[in-house]
């Protein structure tokens, strides 16, 4: 009689480390499929990244290489011309947006210049997963329209000129170029906005709205110190050409 006691007290103790084994087996087996699915996913999110990455790439360039007169049909060529460009392949999908953040209209992209893309919304695509990346065109480092001019201006005054841009400009740069040269073709050199007086009123300053660029010139000229870049001594001149270049 103990001998059979003995023998059900083993076999109710084996049940038990079996039945803990197989409960330890089951999570082992839940927790590896669950780290299974957390890898798939988080590797369809990167590919939908990548993909989304790509198209904001292609499109920013796209935008370098037209000059700011093409049209929006340059940059949006999948067929359609509606303001979202769709890559052949269906890898992502490239909203062009303007200032006020909404898609360009469809009904003018055969007729919207380049610069009136603001930002590229680039959404990319893997199974079962989208990932977006927006980006400011400036932020792409590309101008899409430029304002380049050459004028004669005169000291002690203050001269305004339209751009024409459309807006306020991004960026604004004054060159000023020595011996009265129209065509700016020596040595250009970069005006600083600030106005430096050593004695007497000389430098300039420039500035630009939506509408125009400002430049203001001291009556003595723009002073040039004794290490200029063309290797020239000291001097200021009166009346001079400038170059100016905006961009928005």
């Amino acid at each position: 009689m103990k001998s059979q006691t003995h023998k059900a007290s083993i076999l109710a103790v084996s049940l038990i480390i079996m039945g803990v084994m197989f409960v330890i087996s089951l999570g082992i087996a839940s927790s590896a499929l669950q780290s299974r699915k957390a890898s798939i996913g988080s590797s369809k999110s990167s590919v939908a990244f990548q993909n989304a990455d790509s198209g904001v790439e292609i499109i920013m360039q796209r935008i370098k290489d037209n000059s700011s007169d093409s049209n929006l049909n340059n940059i949006d060529n999948d067929g359609t011309c509606d303001g979202i460009y769709t890559s052949p392949d269906g890898k992502y999908r490239a909203e062009l947006k303007d200032a006020s953040g909404n898609i360009i209209d469809s009904s003018a992209c055969g007729t919207t210049a380049v610069s009136a893309i603001d930002t590229v919304k680039s959404i990319g695509y893997s199974a079962q997963d989208t990932r977006a990346i927006e980006m400011a065109v400036a932020a792409g480092g590309s101008c899409a329209q430029v304002f380049n001019t050459i004028i004669p201006i005169s000291t002690g005054g203050r001269y305004t000129v339209a751009h024409g841009l459309g807006g306020a400009p991004k960026f604004v740069q004054v060159y000023y170029c020595r011996n009265a040269d129209p065509t700016c073709s020596g040595v250009n050199f970069q005006v600083q906005a600030w106005r430096w007086a050593p004695g007497g009123d000389f430098g300039a300053e420039y500035g630009a709205d939506n509408t125009n660029v400002y430049i203001g010139v001291g009556t003595g000229g723009v002073f040039l110190s004794a290490e200029r870049v063309d290797g020239g001594s000291s001097a200021n001149e009166a009346s001079v050409y400038y170059r100016i270049v905006a961009c928005r």
